[in-house]
């Protein structure tokens, strides 16, 4: 472990107190710790942009408080920036040296690094020594390696003093690809991320032939053929599996006056046949229609296939003949 210079005159001053009395001392053994306090304002204008080379740019605009009263009793050195990864499975890596290069206001930073956290900060005369409430702002250069298990990186504030050293309690900016328009996501809970990347999602939804329906009672009907499955496809990663998703249908005959769907005749004077469908996979079981909105999550390995059951009641004086529906599906992200 090497301590900035300040760092170690201040152990050093206090291990040759205690040699007066003990006649040693081991300055390898002292441990600066990390305290946690609201020591910002929050955070803005964040942006991640992919530069091509292997490498991205993360921005982030971080208004901090007064440093006093925000660091202890210890004396302020600077002003202070952590970085967070995740690993495959969206659990929060600790603070690292996740930059290749990290400037505040285009001043280079440098890392500092104990068992448990890494800090960048900067003893150089500039906006990194502002103990007076300053907004300023982060660009930090990453290997796109270095986030290619979950590609979203967090940005937290914090004051670096000559002993305890501070970050900023009430979250990071989380910030990854599919930010947009400057938009500063921050997490009270850094441990439980959002899904880093938006998901395109291609629908496979064929034709279902519910065959000759029981008149004067209810015609159940599965599909357990996977051609005859209603299928999601998108690029799957561990990430997909973190976002939740709200799947529904609307119909081109409209609902009955208990809330299902319809069948028509041809005939558009004869009494239409309530239906629901019901989509099953694993764990996933949803009713539609959906007005409660439930919930279901996606596969991680880029696809996935739900078994559709068919419920038709039909009145004993059904007429008979050709009936139809056209369901037209949506699935979106639920926030």
């Amino acid at each position: 472990m090497c301590l900035p210079l300040s760092r170690f005159l201040n152990r050093l001053r206090t291990c040759l107190t205690v040699m007066v009395a003990m006649s040693s001392c081991f300055i390898a053994n002292q441990t600066v710790a990390l305290d946690f306090d609201p020591l910002s304002n929050g955070y803005s204008n964040c942006s991640y942009r992919d530069n091509g080379n292997g490498t991205s740019t993360i921005t982030v605009t971080i208004d901090w408080k007064e440093a006093k009263g925000h660091i202890g009793r210890h004396s302020f050195r600077s002003r202070g920036v952590l970085l967070y990864t995740y690993d495959a499975n969206g659990k929060l890596n600790s603070s690292s040296r996740a930059a290749t290069s990290l400037t505040l206001d285009g001043v280079p930073g440098s890392d500092y690094s104990q068992d448990t956290y890494t800090i960048y900060y900067s003893y150089s005369n500039s906006v990194w020594r502002t103990a007076a409430p300053v907004v300023a702002t982060v660009v930090a250069i990453i290997k796109n390696n270095s986030v290619a298990q979950w590609p979203a990186i967090g940005v937290r504030a914090g004051n670096f003093t000559n002993d305890t050293d501070y970050a900023e309690v009430n979250g990071l900016a989380y910030i990854a690809p599919s930010n947009k328009g400057g938009e500063c996501r921050t997490l009270i809970d850094p441990g439980v991320p959002p899904p880093p990347e938006d998901v395109l999602i291609n629908m496979e939804a064929p034709d279902w032939d519910l065959g000759e329906l029981v008149r004067g009672g209810v015609t159940h009907k599965s599909f357990s053929s996977l051609k005859d499955q209603l299928c999601f496809t998108y690029k799957g990663n561990n990430s997909i599996t973190y976002q939740e998703y709200v799947i529904d249908a609307s119909n081109r005959n409209g609902l009955s006056v208990n809330g299902k769907y319809q069948l028509k005749h041809q005939d558009a004077q004869a009494p239409g046949l309530p239906y629901q469908l019901t989509l099953n996979e694993s764990a996933n079981n949803v009713v539609l229609p959906n007005p409660s909105r439930r919930v279901f999550k996606l596969n991680n390995n880029g696809k996935t296939c739900f078994m559709p059951t068919f419920d038709v009641s039909t009145d004993k004086n059904a007429k008979g003949g050709i009936y139809s529906d056209v369901l037209t599906f949506t699935i979106t992200a639920k926030s």
